[in-house]
């Protein structure tokens, strides 16, 4: 717990000095500015979170933080300015301070209990890709496959689904240029996450307060009630994802082959990630293949490592970095981009 303390400022840092802003870097200089001024409300709300949630990691605490505010602040059209204007939310945190103060039981109801469900519509865009072309290759029908830290289950309902990706394909760019779509050979298909499962309300406060992510919300509201992802037929399911036996039992029962964990692991304390994904690589049905897609330094840095992880073994391989999380831009080659391409793709 004491690393995870001395460790909210300077993730904190990070985040207000990350490339892109939209819409939170304002909350995030209030924040700290609170913090250096150990302002009561926020040491209580983040001490309080601390103690009961000790494998969590401070970007989880601190995006929970803004998420938990903002879902307030949508409820209560009166605060609404609070986070409306940037310039004047650096200049008066105190504002801020006021609105911890007065909802701190609402703020820590959050905290103790979500997880940051933000739910990005281009991201199956990765396994779509890969899991396409594996599969193909180890000439393997009929998968089972599992979303990991599934939020909405929104992931598991657009695997293959064409016209999502005609739309989205076209602003990724991979090393062999732009994918073409390949439908993976789909049998069922699941998705778990730690309860509460979220609802649509909360993954909009996980969007951030400003046009871009207002924009990105539309395009996820678009992506909902596209006929292909309304009738795709998925099973969603709470479940502890650290806890590692029902893991584990739950991918074995199942016979799961493929699985995806994105924008999951980052949330937790590094001996936690392990666990989680040793616990699924160990109990993937052979040729199954895990992709971990977690964001660059912690959220800290621009992008995403995608790691790919054989059934059976622990060894990641370092397969690619997207230049944006949000799945724009490139697909950039890591180290084990070409052997594992020339092999297994």
């Amino acid at each position: 717990m004491t690393s995870l303390v001395r460790s909210v400022p300077e993730t904190l840092s990070g985040l207000r000095q990350h490339p892109q802003d939209h819409g939170w870097g304002a909350f995030f200089d209030a924040i700290d500015t609170l913090l250096q001024r150990k302002s009561r409300p926020l040491n209580r709300i983040l001490s309080v979170s601390i103690s009961a949630r000790p494998n969590a990691s401070a970007p989880l605490i601190i995006t929970l933080l803004g998420a938990s505010v903002k879902r307030i602040i949508d409820s209560y059209p009166h605060l609404a300015t609070v986070l409306q204007d940037s310039q004047l939310l650096r200049d008066n945190p105190k504002r801020l301070e006021a609105v911890l103060a007065e909802y701190e039981d609402l703020i820590l109801d959050t905290l103790l209990n979500r997880q940051n469900s933000f739910t990005g519509t281009r991201r199956f865009l990765v396994p779509q890709t890969i899991f396409s072309r594996y599969f193909a290759r180890q000439a393997v029908d009929g998968v089972n496959f599992l979303d990991v830290g599934t939020g909405l289950g929104l992931l598991p309902r657009q695997l293959n689904g064409p016209e999502a990706f005609d739309r989205f394909s076209a602003c990724l760019e991979w090393p062999f240029g732009t994918a073409t779509y390949r439908p993976v050979p789909l049998a069922l298909r699941y998705g778990i996450d730690r309860p509460p499962i979220p609802d649509l309300d909360w993954v909009r406060h996980c969007y951030g307060p400003s046009r871009y992510y207002d924009r990105l919300f539309n395009e996820l509201l678009w992506v909902l009630g596209l006929p292909e992802v309304v009738r795709s037929s998925a099973c969603i399911l709470a479940l502890d994802v650290l806890d590692a036996r029902k893991l584990g039992a739950f991918i074995r029962n199942h016979h799961i082959q493929a699985a995806q964990c994105g924008f999951v692991l980052y949330q937790y304390q590094p001996a936690t990630r392990e666990a989680v994904i040793a616990s699924i690589v160990e109990n993937l049905a052979q040729p199954g293949l895990l992709i971990s897609m977690e964001p660059r330094g912690d959220l800290t840095e621009q992008g995403c490592h995608i790691r790919l992880f054989l059934a059976g073994r622990q060894e990641a391989v370092r397969f690619a970095v997207a230049t944006d999380s949000h799945m724009v831009g490139c697909i950039l080659p890591d180290e084990d981009y070409k052997e594992f391409t020339t092999e297994y793709l």
